[in-house]
This record gives C-alpha cells, sequence and structure tokens, in this order.
C-alpha cells in the first residue's frame, strides 16, 4: 500500500509542478504574442491550472494516508516536515486564492489580469520547490 501511496504523491508532484510550470510558461507566451496565438495560449492557461490542482489534490490525499499509514513515526514532530508542511500551506492558500480569482474574473466575463496571475504562478513555484527541497532534505 506505501508503494502506491508513493507512486500516487509522486504522479501529483510532477502534475502539479509540471502543469503549474506550464501554466506560468504560457501566459509568458501569450503576454508577447497576438491576434489568434495570444487566444488559443490564453484559452490553454485555465486547463493546465485545473491540472497542476488537481495535482496538488493527489498530493494532500497521498500525502495524508503516507502518514496516516504510521510508517513514518513522529514525523509530524520533526522540524524539517513543518516546514515542508508550511511550504504546502502557503503553496495551497495561493492555489486557491489564484483559482477563486481566476473563476470570479472567467464567470464575470472579464479576463483575468496576467500581472496577478504572474505573481501567483511564481508564488506557487516558490512555494512548491521550497516544500521539494524540505522534502528531500527530510527523507535524505
Amino acid at each position: 500500500m506505501t508503494a502506491l501511496l508513493s507512486f500516487l504523491h509522486f504522479v501529483g508532484l510532477a502534475a502539479g509542478i509540471g502543469l503549474g510550470f506550464a501554466s506560468l510558461l504560457t501566459g509568458m507566451a501569450a503576454a508577447r504574442a497576438d491576434g489568434e496565438g495570444r487566444v488559443a495560449l490564453r484559452r490553454l492557461m485555465p486547463r493546465l491550472a485545473n491540472g497542476s490542482l488537481a495535482g496538488l489534490a493527489l498530493l494532500w490525499a497521498s500525502g495524508t494516508l503516507l502518514v496516516w499509514s504510521g510508517q513514518w513515526q513522529g514525523l509530524l514532530a520533526a522540524p524539517v516536515f513543518q516546514m515542508k508542511l508550511a511550504a504546502v500551506v502557503v503553496l495551497t492558500a495561493v492555489a486557491v486564492r489564484a483559482t477563486v480569482y481566476r473563476v470570479g474574473r472567467s464567470r464575470a466575463g472579464t479576463p483575468p489580469d496576467p500581472a496577478r496571475m504572474r505573481r501567483y504562478g511564481m508564488a506557487m513555484q516558490g512555494a512548491a520547490l521550497a516544500a521539494v527541497l524540505l522534502a528531500v532534505i527530510q527523507f535524505s
């Protein structure tokens, strides 16, 4: 069971970071594009962001089950793991805020501000990379 949960955790990590980074890069390309290229790239970005959010949800689910499985007794008390969790909480908070903003603007028929979305994306990538670095330190 631990192997399956670890596999799902790594799939969530790949989807969360990979699609999030792809969304960030797509937004940067859209800012430089014009006409139909810009429209096509901007249509792609919410799909990438939703996939990244699904990866984050998979990380939360699999990570919670891995910790609750009891394999890592005392892990929640480890300071580096607590810092990793703090980075994941920041990542999640920014992801939820960005999603609420993006969906709200979409429902209003107004595209989200690209500069604001870029700031959200950079904050999420920073928090995600911090969480990965801290996980590597914790589990090395």
